[in-house]
């Protein structure tokens, strides 16, 4: 849950970084991280553990794992929504190459986190919760380097 709580930190922190370049990527991200808090406030059933979580044998849903379950998918659907718009705003620089490769970079991660989260077992998702999140990692760094590079540029007069 810390992990999660310092993921969902870094993408408050991709948005601010890409605001200059997309407002529509800063609340994206913004939001994505506000319901990555609440993912890992609302803890699941997991009778066996954090790398197993799953619904108990009975079944039976509570009001966390409701409240995990429409976090989680908020929080994909906001954050697929903040990748692309970075990819489009990308494509609008001026270093069209540079920019190019970076925007196909997040166009490609962003439909492995959805081909992930889609295709997560029901049974022992651990390892497919860890890719997922190892991919979205890689899309909120890429966001926030190529983000801070563009806001630097800008203000020291460099053309981007």
């Amino acid at each position: 849950m810390t992990g999660l709580v310092g993921f969902s930190t870094a993408q408050l922190a991709a948005g601010m970084a890409f605001r200059r370049l997309s407002r529509t990527t800063a609340v994206a991200l913004v939001t994505a991280g506000a319901l990555g808090f609440v993912v890992a406030m609302a803890r699941i059933s997991c009778p066996d553990g954090a790398a197993r979580c799953s619904l108990d044998d009975s079944g039976q849903r509570d009001v966390l794992d409701t409240v995990h379950g429409l976090g989680v998918a908020g929080y994909e659907l906001f954050f697929l929504v903040g990748v692309v718009a970075a990819a489009i705003a990308l494509l609008r620089l001026p270093d069209l190459d540079r920019n190019r490769m970076r925007a196909l970079a997040l166009f490609m991660l962003a439909l492995a986190s959805a081909v992930t989260v889609l295709n997560m077992p029901e049974a022992n998702p651990g390892a497919m919760q860890r890719l997922w999140l190892a991919i979205n990692c890689a899309a909120v760094l890429t966001i926030t380097v190529t983000g801070a590079r563009q806001s630097a540029q800008s203000t020291s007069g460099v053309v981007p």
